[in-house]
């Protein structure tokens, strides 16, 4: 299973993208043979022990090998060292933790500490908006995986998507054709409009609150029971 951050090892250098963990990308991209039982390449991860991806001592990072088959010329070292050089740029050029950056319109980013963010569209997708990261508007296309502890996003609208709010977030108005999904009760959204939806589930009777009430909404069956 691909983990936050996956990367290919080759016989002299490792691949590493900034902004996906797919292995099989990384080998579609590289050009290489995965029908072999004996692959010229190495799947590996580097995740921290921890679990927190914010922490970013070195030490907290350990590498993992992604297969069974490893070539002779394989050094779990050399991969380690250099995926934590790796891990370094990505920190750099991807997390945001203080100060404030006025647009992210492209690529995968992660937002926490005190950081501040003026806008996310177009292609952006955010992992994780956290601790009291603040961002004032998210839009586009843009989507977001999880939003908690005492962030605050100004509003969220266009098609933009949220899968989960939880903790203390707080989100303004979730406007245009916007989706937030709602898990904790602490949670608070002020405003929903135009064809905005918010799906509640941290209710007993989870519901789906929309600004447009004539939207029709349809209940699917489980076809598997």
């Amino acid at each position: 299973m691909c983990q936050i951050k996956s990367g290919i090892v080759l016989k002299d250098r490792v691949f590493c993208p900034l902004d996906y963990d797919s292995h099989e990308e990384m080998i579609k991209e590289l050009g290489l043979d995965d029908k072999t039982t004996s692959p010229n390449f190495v799947r590996v991860e580097i995740v921290p022990k921890d679990g927190n991806i914010f922490n970013h001592k070195l030490n907290n990072w350990e590498l993992q090998v992604d297969q069974d088959f490893k070539p002779d010329w394989f050094s779990k070292k050399f991969a380690e060292a250099e995926m934590k050089k790796e891990l370094e740029k990505w920190w750099e050029e991807r997390f945001i933790i203080s100060g404030k950056i006025e647009k992210i319109d492209k690529g995968r980013w992660y937002l926490g500490g005190s950081a501040q963010v003026g806008s996310i569209s177009g292609s952006a997708k955010v992992g994780n908006i956290s601790d009291s990261a603040k961002v004032d508007y998210i839009y586009g296309s843009a989507q977001v995986d999880y939003i908690y502890g005492s962030a605050k996003v100004g509003s969220i609208s266009g098609s933009a998507k949220v899968d989960y709010i939880y903790g203390s977030a707080q989100v303004g108005n979730l406007k245009g054709r916007a989706i937030l999904c709602v898990f904790g009760e602490k949670v608070e959204y002020k405003k929903i409009e135009e064809n905005g939806m918010a799906i509640l589930y941290y209710k007993q009777n989870p519901e789906i609150v929309v600004a447009n009430k004539n939207m029709k909404l349809i209940n699917f069956e489980d076809k598997a029971k």
